[in-house]
């Protein structure tokens, strides 16, 4: 019988069906990527034991086969051109050959090949994009979220609220050489508090959703067009939240890189698609919200890439200027 193992040396030998030379092989805390043409082919590691420890314990084959089928299903519906069929993975005579899913223990995320030049973080350090742009991605944001988001009023928002601040505080805490663990502290219980004086406001059973991992990160802008991609959350706790949370993840990026004009194109764009009017009192927890998660994320990147410990340090600079205006 195959192993994990057996199927990852096969790729990257190149031998797999479909492969005409030796692939690029991309590895994260998470997965194996191999790129072969235009193609790629995603594995989901079953012994990374940080994410199995912290997020899903993948090391659990029924654990491993839901998430991956869901992280799959959520994917295909929002970008159905980038993410193409979810199949088992064998070694027949030395190869991988695909067969379903049920027919292996070991399953592979089959893609059509993108290009990195398109993530939206190029595009808004770029400083290239006018505010039509940032209204048509607004509205193209709310097309796709139709697709995969759907309403959750059996999610207890408060409770849910409570342990994402929890996480949010110790994710905050750990980058405490680039935010002082008293100005994150701040952060939070300013959100904290905020919840408790606008309870009624934004704990309502009729926001509670689905929402998607939906940063500048995962994005892509081609052509103008924006597609959404690897936005399945990796713990389930955040799988589900108020649902301006699927809008102010991406506008706060857009916010603290582009400038307040590109956030309130964003803003409008979505609106009008949606035929929903946001919240606006509401806005300066979900900003500074967004931003509290998102400074620290390109921090970590920034460790080995230049682009991203720009952009953290621009965000970081924005968060503090625009919290010291709401708090």
């Amino acid at each position: 019988m195959s192993t994990q193992a057996d199927i990852l040396a096969a790729f990257k030998e190149g031998r797999f069906i479909g492969s005409k030379e030796l692939p690029v092989h991309i590895e994260t805390l998470t997965s194996h990527v191999f790129l072969s043409g235009e193609a790629a082919y995603k594995v989901y590691k079953e012994d990374s034991t940080v994410f199995n420890e912290n997020f899903s314990d993948l090391s659990d084959p029924a654990i491993r086969s839901d998430f991956i089928r869901t992280d799959f299903e959520w994917n295909h519906a929002a970008n159905p051109a980038t993410y193409i069929a979810l199949k088992g993975a064998v070694i027949v005579d030395g190869q991988v050959i695909f067969v379903e899913t049920g027919e292996s223990a070991h399953w592979v995320i089959v893609m059509n090949r993108f290009d990195s030049r398109n993530e939206l973080l190029r595009h808004l350090s770029a400083g290239t994009l006018t505010s039509a742009d940032f209204g048509n991605m607004g509205s193209e944001l709310a097309r796709s979220l139709t697709k995969v988001v759907r309403l959750r009023p059996d999610i207890d928002l408060y409770k849910s609220f409570v342990t994402h601040l929890v996480d949010l505080r110790a994710w905050i805490g750990e980058l405490s050489g680039e935010i002082p663990v008293e100005e994150g502290a701040v952060y939070v219980d300013y959100l904290e508090t905020f919840i408790e004086t606008h309870r009624s406001d934004i704990t309502s059973s009729a926001d509670a959703s689905m929402v998607v991992d939906g940063h500048m990160g995962n994005m892509l802008l081609t052509d103008g067009t924006l597609s959404m991609i690897d936005i399945f959350p990796p713990k389930e706790d955040w799988r589900y939240s108020h649902r301006d949370v699927n809008v102010y993840r991406l506008a706060t990026d857009i916010y603290a890189l582009s400038g307040e004009e590109a956030f309130r194109a964003f803003l409008q764009g979505f609106e009008i698609a949606s035929n929903r009017k946001l919240n606006k009192e509401l806005e300066p927890f979900f900003v500074t919200y967004a931003a509290s998660i998102m400074v620290p994320y390109l921090y970590v990147l920034g460790a080995k890439s230049e682009l991203h410990m720009r952009a953290a340090d621009q965000y970081h600079r924005f968060l503090r200027e625009y919290f010291a205006r709401v708090a």
